[in-house]
């Protein structure tokens, strides 16, 4: 929704008092709705039994609205879904964190780029044991920074979580481990995230526990300080992964241990997606990628974007039709020669749908 008039935003307050029982409300803008929040948007929900979902994202709630919504939680005690993405939330996330157990039936909470903080993110993992059915949890884009300790001492109360999203919120090696010893109890996890964190050597620790996952489909370790040694310990748990279809390890110098997660792909034969922009591949990796790819059939996306790929591009263009649905191949950034991208054109030809970017030179 986009609020540009007060007459617009007294339409949408007016719908909303006058829906009585209201099942699910979602309301996200990317347009100035400041003026919404002041004309009192909260005050004019109803909160009942009935209320399954509510998304109020990037409409600049405050503190005050946060705490607004806590203290009516209590009159819907059966929401399901609550998405308060991308607002100022700040210290209002411990009110709502004191609150949360009005709602028990709770099985997904959002709060991406709030504002939240260490002090916030403890009372947070504290009331975890009041919503044990949670399944989806989002915090990302937060600096927890040792929040993310308290995180991983009340993860056992959530065991039925299958999304946990961390990413960027300022988890370093100690806050890895930790979180990564808890994964015996979180068995059904099946999508974790955690890009745009420093966390270096524990992603060793966390490869060690991977192996409690086997209905893992998406691991995203983006921008995490991954070095050879620890892109090597996570192909060496591949095996544990044969559900595996999304992997993402880019932004960083992986080295040859792209060579070791292409000796492992035949572990991963539900990969769909396999993501490796900036990784330092030159022409031993992507050729030993290249002659991998009959492992991973229905791979559709391969991303080697800004890759010094070398003589090795021809090697990947000679395997290409061992993934015969894939229909996306990122190679901006990549030198070619002109036969190289008239060679790469043929497989094109060869496959509907497909979308290939590259660089000439």
């Amino acid at each position: 929704m986009k609020f540009a008039t007060s007459e617009e935003i007294t339409v949408v307050n007016n719908v909303l008092s006058s829906i009585t029982h209201p099942k699910r409300i979602k309301i996200d803008s990317n347009s100035d709705t400041s003026a919404l929040c002041e004309t009192g948007l909260i005050s004019n929900i109803n909160f009942t039994d009935c209320l399954l979902g509510l998304k109020l994202c990037n409409i600049k709630l405050a503190a005050t609205c946060a705490t607004e919504i806590a203290e009516s939680l209590h009159q819907a005690p059966n929401l399901r879904k609550l998405d308060l993405s991308w607002n100022p939330l700040y210290s209002g996330v411990s009110d709502l964190a004191g609150n949360i157990h009005h709602v028990p039936e709770l099985t997904e909470l959002k709060l991406t780029e709030v504002q939240m903080r260490e002090k916030e993110c403890v009372v947070l993992a504290s009331s975890l044991n009041k919503v044990n059915k949670l399944q989806k949890l989002n915090i990302a884009g937060n600096s927890l920074g040792q929040g993310i300790m308290a995180l991983a001492e009340h993860l056992a109360y959530v065991p039925e979580l299958v999304m946990l999203d961390l990413e960027g919120t300022e988890m370093g090696e100690k806050e890895i481990t930790a979180v990564a010893q808890c994964l015996p109890i979180l068995s059904q996890l099946k999508m974790i995230y955690l890009s745009d964190n420093p966390l270096g050597y524990g992603i060793i620790e966390l490869a060690e526990h991977l192996n409690c996952l086997p209905g893992l489909t998406e691991l995203e370790l983006a921008q995490t300080n991954m070095g050879e040694e620890e892109a090597t310990a996570l192909a060496l748990c591949l095996p544990s992964l044969s559900q595996l279809k999304r992997l993402n390890l880019s932004v960083n110098p992986l080295g040859h241990g792209i060579v070791q997660l292409a000796e492992r792909l035949k572990c991963v034969p539900n990969l769909t997606e396999l993501v490796l922009y900036k990784t330092h591949m030159g022409r031993e990796q992507v050729s030993a990628l290249a002659r991998a790819l009959k492992h991973v059939p229905k791979l559709r996306t391969l991303d080697l974007y800004n890759n010094p790929l070398g003589r090795g591009i021809r090697v990947l263009i000679q395997h290409l039709s061992s993934v015969p649905e894939l229909r996306q191949l990122f190679l901006r950034g990549v030198k070619m020669t002109k036969k190289e991208v008239n060679d790469l054109g043929a497989v094109r030809d060869l496959i509907s749908d497909y979308h290939v970017s590259v660089s000439l030179y």
